[in-house]
């Protein structure tokens, strides 16, 4: 029976090592973090730092414009805008393979407080409650 020598030994677990540090990069997904009451406090009651999260998809309302701005390909993304109520006034299914750049005229809209919900896969991102005038 051959033994294995130290220096092979090394290689192996070298190799070993660099297979899961790289399956953890690729298991990597998104997920927005929110601000809740339950975060944790230092001793005199201020909240701890949090932990940079990267959020794939932004928006933006120029005027009676939305834009919804996708920085990767996500398949289909259903994007909802929620009336004060939290009763849906608009649904669009976009495809962010085709696109990465979406604009919706809210002309149709009446002023008031929305939310604008996107979701795709299993990640929702909502938006605070905004005032929508024009």
């Amino acid at each position: 029976m051959k033994k294995l020598n130290l220096f092979n030994m090394r290689y192996i677990i070298v190799g070993v090592i660099a297979f899961f540090s790289f399956q953890c990069l690729y298991a990597t997904n998104y997920f927005p973090l929110q601000p809740s009451d339950d975060d944790p406090q230092t001793a005199d009651g201020t909240r701890t730092s949090r932990i940079p999260v990267y959020i794939p998809v932004t928006a933006s309302i120029d005027d009676a414009e939305l834009g919804i701005f996708f920085d990767d390909s996500v398949g289909d993304a259903t994007i909802q805008i929620l009336d004060e109520d939290g009763a849906p006034v608009y649904t669009e299914v976009v495809d962010t393979d085709m696109d990465s750049e979406f604009y919706f005229n809210l002309d149709f809209l009446d002023f008031g407080y929305y939310t604008i919900v996107i979701s795709y896969g299993n990640s929702s991102f909502t938006t605070d409650q905004f005032w929508l005038e024009y």
